[in-house]
């Protein structure tokens, strides 16, 4: 129960980022909006963050925002209210029919609601598979100043949950 409200708070506050605000600051050159929101089920089998493995706190579900800016992110819950967000902007890679790549520039790190996010630039890719054709996975990694940021998922087998703003 704890993790079905940890994840539903950090969807709560991406869908809230993405609302009409934001729509109005956009418009004026400020802050991209949230144009969808994917929610996966299934499994963390990796979290590595500079060096510190956190895969045993890393909960069972990912998260994947899609921004009006073109920006993609892969957001990982850990424990109570800790996300870890792989982040980039540049046009994806599509290596073959079901796998695409994610070159990413930014990972962020937000420790609990309330403080604010610590983002880091970093290289790195995140490749992942298509979540319509059964079990999907997702792997993320990347190089920053602190060190490599790793995490890799595999989902359940079922969609993910799609809202589109």
């Amino acid at each position: 129960m704890r993790l079905g409200v940890c994840v539903i708070a950090v969807a709560a506050a991406i869908i809230c980022s993405g609302g009409d605000n934001a729509r109005a600051a956009q418009s004026k050159g400020a802050v991209p909006s949230l144009d969808s929101l994917a929610i996966q089920n299934g499994r963390c089998t990796r979290l590595v963050l500079a060096g510190r493995d956190m895969t045993r706190g890393c909960n069972a579900q990912v998260l994947n925002e899609v921004y009006s800016n073109g920006r993609v992110t892969f957001t990982f819950t850990v424990s109570n209210s800790t996300t870890v967000t792989f982040s980039g902007a540049a046009p994806q890679v599509k290596l073959s029919g079901d796998v695409i790549v994610q070159p990413l520039d930014r990972f962020v790190w937000r420790l609990d609601a309330g403080v604010p996010s610590i983002t880091k630039p970093v290289a790195g890719t995140c490749r992942y598979t298509n979540p319509y054709r059964g079990q999907a996975t997702i792997s993320c990694e990347a190089k920053g100043s602190e060190g490599i940021y790793r995490a890799s998922f595999v989902s359940n087998g079922s969609p993910p949950m799609i809202r589109d703003f």
